[in-house]
C-alpha cells in the first residue's frame, strides 16, 4: 500500500515536502550554524524544502522546544543527520508516524 505522501508526490510532480532538519547540536554555535547550512542544502538538493530552526531562528534560545514542536508539526518529513541519540524532535516524529530519513552518521 502506498503512503499518502507518495500518492501526493505522484499526483503532483512539483510537490516538495517540508523537511524538518534534525541533528544533535554541539556547544559550538558557529559550527552548528555551518552544519545547518550544509544540511539545508542537502535537503533542497534532495527535493525538499528545508525547515532548519537552528539556521532560520538563530536569535532564539538554543533549545526552544515548543517552537521546534510547532515547526515539526508543519513538516511532512524529518531528515536526521549524524548521531540521533537524545533528540526530542525525533521522538515526537516517531510518535506521529512521520516519514523519517536518516542521512549519514
Amino acid at each position: 500500500m502506498a503512503s499518502p505522501l507518495s500518492v501526493i508526490r505522484k499526483k503532483h510532480e512539483n510537490f516538495k515536502p517540508l523537511v524538518y532538519v534534525c541533528f544533535k547540536e554541539s556547544d559550538n554555535r558557529l559550527f552548528d550554524f555551518n552544519l545547518s547550512i550544509e544540511y539545508a542544502r542537502i535537503v533542497y538538493e534532495g527535493g525538499g524544502v528545508p525547515i532548519t530552526p537552528y539556521l532560520q531562528f538563530i536569535f532564539l534560545d538554543k533549545k526552544n522546544e515548543l517552537f521546534n514542536k510547532i515547526l515539526l508539526g508543519k513538516c511532512q518529513e524529518v531528515w536526521v543527520f549524524g548521531n540521533s541519540d537524545n533528540i526530542p524532535e525525533l521522538e515526537i516524529a516517531k510518535r506521529r508516524n512521520m516519514v523519517i530519513k536518516y542521512v549519514g552518521g
